[in-house]
């Protein structure tokens, strides 16, 4: 007996449909790729040509998840398994559930405010060479602030000496520590 799944591809797509099933089914993977914090202010409404349109609650999310959107891209086409969506836009509108407040700040799962994005947009904005130098430069700096301000919230507090973050058992970082500054 032949599997049903061979001749239906065909079908799909010999009338041009293969892409926009595919397509849709972003739609269904959206809550796992964005994770269960961002699908609670978030809702994926259509996918016209390859871009994705996703309803968030408000403007500080949308801003939020323009910085996102690259790892977001990634791994909404991993679960697709290929290069489907090429772009994700963004559209504030109303969240039909009441927890789509600010985005989180405390329980761990730390984001940067705008400010912060924006500081790093402003850093990459005029480096030369190809978006995704850009984009991958963008991730690393983006990385690394979250990191600082995780340090800081956990109570370290930057070394007299160099200005990198020390314990906060300790007034120097172990560098300044080992080197006897």
């Amino acid at each position: 007996m032949e599997k049903l799944s061979g001749p239906l591809d065909k079908v799909l797509r010999g009338l041009g449909l293969k892409k926009r099933v595919k397509e849709r089914k972003a739609l269904q993977v959206w809550q796992e790729a964005a994770g269960s914090k961002l699908a609670r202010c978030t809702r994926p409404l259509t996918v016209k040509e390859g871009i994705l349109f996703v309803l968030v609650a408000n403007s500080s999310w949308a801003q939020h998840l323009t910085f996102f959107k690259p790892n977001l891209l990634q791994k909404i086409n991993h679960r697709l398994q290929g290069n489907i969506i090429k772009d994700i836009h963004f559209q504030v509108g109303i969240i039909k559930e009441p927890d789509a407040g600010p985005p989180p700040e405390d329980d761990g799962d730390m984001v940067l405010d705008i400010g912060e994005t924006e500081k790093i947009g402003e850093m990459i904005a005029d480096f030369p060479g190809q978006d995704i130098i850009k984009e991958k430069i963008r991730e690393v700096m983006t990385k690394e602030m979250l990191a600082r301000k995780k340090k800081a919230a956990a109570g370290w507090q930057k070394c007299p000496q160099c200005g990198a973050y020390a314990p906060p058992e300790s007034l120097l970082c172990p560098l300044c520590r080992i080197q006897g500054r």
